[in-house]
């Protein structure tokens, strides 16, 4: 049933895939990827990332970007993507606990609450540090199964694309080297030591030189990428204050929920915010009984009260200690603010899924309730699904990019700036006709405007200052525009949108 419910989810992310796609396409933050990887050249000065250095998105860009389609192929591939990686963590677990267990960790996985499903269609966010923790566990178990038939032909290439792959992620995002070599070496000493042979001995062995290449592509991918002036953002990570601790676990679990379809916050009571509610408690039970789960199956094989499967502990092991030590760095970092930081927690959501159903193979009750359980959070998640019926009305939609663009080209002013949340995405829908490089409002002074410290290219901010530009500004923003731009020669209205330009450069004028 959990196969049939999870095939008509994915009929409704087809249904709705464009307006899901135009959605991402109107978040800057979110195609700002593309935006840069399109504009990337000799003359781009220096180039800022985000808050993680997102270097693996940008290698796929430029892998890609010689072809026609690249621009559909950027646009559909990190769904594709998540999908693949879905695949694999089915794989995986039908190779520890066989094919109902398979079955529902592809369930849980396709079948994501909104707010994950819309980050599975980011390119340059956490997603692909999840990704790789999946492609570590289907290592570990390939391992730990194979490890004594294959021969080392084999192994040593598999161990250098698989730490290639995720060196490059690591490199990319700190939350991977906190998480990934730990989680695989911790995974693989404990299969080793319950059920000491010739066999776990070898996995552990070419676990190890898989961190190794992992450390050692993070280290060159770094390294080039800086000789290339490419640099993530300057970010500052921080050990969590004593004040904000307590915060910061109050977010954790309102994101767990908000993941697991339980954003039931200040709803009505409804049928729907009853379900909300459910789904919310089921996420965090599950998600607080992964660790415990770990732990009970550590004291029964240590008493060795049953079989110690190498395979099924490293499996284990490896999901239970990513998604505690996802947690903790969540808990206790600067990190968290708000609601608006799930995206840390969205492998917690994948350890999750790998560790529920191996819940299938302790009776028939438990059986009955994890199936029961899973199929509430698949409803709830078609349910919150198709209300992607219409699209964004607001902002900078694709009508109001095109109209953009027609004006611009018209006037020759098709370079200018927006403010930061509206400006890739402007570049990006009217497929580069004009050219909006983001700035912020400058702290304390509303008429003044400051580069963009992330996502953004050094060249944006050096035109020539007699060059015409336009300004973007949306209402109900805080900017005012200063005197020094001078008389402008064209104002227009496009829904919220207000085009003003110029015949100078205003990039001149920033602070």
């Amino acid at each position: 049933m959990l196969v049939a419910v999870a095939t008509v989810y994915l009929a409704i992310v087809a249904r709705y895939f464009t307006t899901q796609l135009t959605s991402t396409q109107m978040n800057s933050d979110a195609i700002s990827a593309q935006v840069i990887a399109e504009l990337y050249g000799h003359n781009s000065g220096a180039v800022y990332l985000g808050n993680i250095a997102w270097y693996s998105t940008l290698l796929f860009e430029w892998a890609t970007g010689w072809l026609p389609a690249h621009r559909a192929i950027w646009d559909v591939g990190p769904y594709a993507i998540a999908l693949c990686s879905i695949a694999v963590m089915a794989w995986t677990a039908w190779k520890v606990a066989g094919r109902s267990a398979a079955c529902v960790t592809a369930a849980l996985l396709i079948c994501a609450s909104p707010t994950l499903l819309a980050q599975m269609f980011w390119l340059n966010n956490h997603m692909t540090t999840y990704y790789a923790l999946a492609l570590l566990a289907a290592y570990l178990v390939f391992l730990e199964s194979h490890a004594a038939a294959v021969r080392k032909r084999i192994l040593m290439p598999l161990a250098l694309v698989v730490g290639v792959i995720v060196g490059v992620n690591m490199a990319s995002d700190f939350l991977l080297v906190l998480v990934g070599p730990a989680s695989l070496v911790l995974a693989g000493t404990v299969a080793w030591r319950l059920a000491p042979s010739a066999v776990s001995a070898r996995a552990l062995a070419w676990g190890l030189v898989a961190v190794v290449v992992m450390a050692a592509t993070t280290v060159v991918t770094i390294a080039v990428m800086r000789s290339a002036h490419i640099y993530k953002a300057p970010f500052r990570l921080a050990f969590a204050t004593t004040e904000s601790i307590g915060a910061n676990f109050r977010n954790w679990w309102e994101s767990v929920a908000v993941l697991g379809n339980g954003a039931f916050f200040g709803e009505t009571l409804s049928t729907s915010s009853v379900l909300s509610a459910v789904c919310a408690v089921l996420t965090i039970a599950a998600v607080l009984f992964t660790p415990r789960f770990a732990w009970k199956s550590l004291e029964r094989w240590r008493a060795r009260r049953e079989q110690v499967n190498p395979m099924l502990s490293g499996y284990v092991i490896f999901w239970a200690t990513g998604c505690t030590l996802m947690s903790l760095v969540f808990i206790f970092s600067s990190a968290p603010v708000g609601l608006g930081t799930t995206r840390y927690l969205d492998g917690v959501i994948f350890a999750t899924a790998a560790i529920v159903p191996l819940w299938l193979a302790r009776g028939n009750i438990t059986r009955m309730a994890v199936v029961a359980g899973s199929l509430v959070y698949c409803v709830a998640s078609i349910n919150g699904v198709v209300q992607y019926e219409t699209e964004p009305q607001q902002g900078v939609t694709p009508t109001v990019a095109r109209d953009v663009a027609e004006a611009a080209e018209r006037l020759h002013a098709t370079q200018g700036y927006a403010e930061f949340g509206f400006a890739a995405s402007l570049t990006w829908l009217s497929h580069l006709k004009v050219r909006a490089y983001p700035f912020i409002v400058c702290p304390g002074r509303t008429n003044s405007m400051c580069p963009r410290a992330l996502d953004a290219m050094s060249s944006w901010y050096e035109l020539p200052p007699t060059e015409r530009t336009f300004l973007i500004t949306v209402a109900g923003q805080a900017f005012v525009p200063q005197r020094e731009f001078g008389p402008p020669l064209a104002t227009y209205h496009f829904g919220v949108v207000t085009m003003t330009v110029y015949e100078n450069s205003i990039g001149q004028y920033m602070k």
